[in-house]
């Protein structure tokens, strides 16, 4: 397998890179979501 690049992956990599990918999606979707979650959290303690 190649990339376009020109860098050549071992084909038993190729799962690997996948589930990766999939992980950081994860991530940023949960990072994004806890952004939120602390942006209310400061705005109901500013009420306090």
């Amino acid at each position: 397998m190649s990339s376009g690049s020109g860098l050549r992956v071992a084909p038993h990599h190729a799962g690997i890179l996948r589930q990766l990918a999939d992980l950081l999606d994860q991530i940023t979707e949960r990072e994004t979501e806890l952004g939120k979650l602390r942006k209310d959290y400061d705005n109901l303690r500013k009420k306090l």
